[in-house]
């Protein structure tokens, strides 16, 4: 999936095949503004929409940068693994690993980095955000503007911790989403 159109058209398809049970989306720094622009397309061809959108270590549309970091060498995409979480440190020991994992890696930042995108949709979802307290790719005033995305609530939620901090927070994690999806149903 080189670009984000074929990635969300991709995933778009494949949720609709399961439409006729109650969905949400978590997506963590690209899949973050993946699951907005699945949304926004299930939306606009009518079907059936998740019932939260969760959104991790994401800025919203209108403050989306692009960036070079697809171009670099290997070494320099290491030193950006690095930048966003320490917790890399164990992936970048492992060489064999690495060799397996950056060209995936390299792909992942091209989609996100060539990424263009339209005026927000509303969607009539709610969304939660999530992010690292030490995290510096979004800020809790970006996280916020999520709002200008929906008709419906959008919730702040800090952890401790970088780009990353879902790895240590998990039980925290899984417990906010849990209760989110909830508070939707209804408990059913």
């Amino acid at each position: 999936m080189g670009d984000m159109g074929t990635a969300v058209s991709r995933i778009a398809e494949e949720v609709e095949l399961l439409s006729d049970v109650p969905y949400a989306f978590f997506g963590h720094s690209m899949g973050g503004a993946i699951a907005y622009e699945t949304a926004c397309l299930l939306q606009a061809r009518g079907s059936v929409l998740p019932e939260h959108i969760f959104i991790s270590a994401r800025q919203p549309p209108m403050h989306h940068h692009r960036g070079i970091v697809h171009t670099l060498s290997d070494s320099q995409i290491a030193e950006e693994l690095l930048r966003l979480s320490s917790s890399n440190k164990d992936l970048l020991s492992e060489p064999e690993l690495m060799a397996l994992m950056m060209p995936i890696i390299r792909s992942d930042y091209r989609l996100i980095e060539t990424y263009v995108p339209e005026k927000p949709a509303i969607l009539p979802i709610p969304i939660t955000v999530l992010l690292g307290a030490e995290d510096d790719e979004v800020t809790v005033e970006q996280a916020r503007d999520w709002g200008e995305c929906t008709d419906r609530e959008v919730s702040v939620f800090q952890f401790p911790g970088d780009h990353f901090y879902f790895v240590d927070q998990s039980l925290d994690v899984a417990k906010l989403v849990v209760s989110k999806l909830q508070s939707v149903s209804g408990g059913r």
